[in-house]
């Protein structure tokens, strides 16, 4: 992983790069430039990890070029589950619960990305809560997208929920 340099960029181009992926397009250009001002702007090597199933990673990724291979580890060894590109993003359960990961993340080729830690993205919603509460319900959508797509049935399910309230009253705090 290699975090690149933020003032060798245009900050135009990151506002146009910001405003590709679906969960910023809807802030307004100041809102736009807070978030930018505390991402980092990281490249990965092809098939170097990003995020190891298993592991606590606090971070919500946008891509901006490249794509990611999302390989969930079966008894036959790795299985691909998703490959995402430009525009998408990932990690975003770390938004909202610190635990480990479900999946592996690997680097495609040319890959960049902009990298926002769980407590920022925490402090931009409470800063604004209006473009907040949008950028919660697309990324809501997309979880719940993603859990359709993987063939998950939640609304069957019979097991409790397993969210205890310290993990929810630690997740308002912060």
């Amino acid at each position: 992983m290699k975090i690149l340099d933020k003032p060798g960029f245009d900050k135009n181009f990151l506002i146009a790069e910001i405003s590709e992926i679906q969960i910023f397009s809807y802030l307004s250009p100041e809102e736009k430039e807070e978030i930018l001002d505390k991402a980092d702007i990281v490249t990965y090597d092809e098939n170097e990890k990003i995020i190891g199933k298993d592991e606590i990673d606090p971070y919500l990724y946008a891509i901006t070029q490249g794509s990611v291979v999302v390989r969930k580890r079966g008894g036959d060894g790795n299985v691909v589950t998703s490959s995402i590109g430009r525009g998408d993003i990932f990690g975003e359960a770390a938004i909202f619960v610190k635990m480990k990961r479900t999946a592996d993340v690997v680097a495609g080729k040319d890959i960049q990305l902009f990298r926002f830690e769980r407590t920022d993205i925490l402090r931009f919603l409470k800063k604004y809560p209006e473009s907040g509460i949008r950028l919660l319900m697309i990324m809501v959508y997309g979880l719940i997208k993603k859990l359709k797509d993987a063939h998950t049935d939640i609304s069957f399910d019979t097991n409790k929920a397993e969210v205890k309230k310290d993990e929810i009253d630690t997740f308002l705090k912060e």
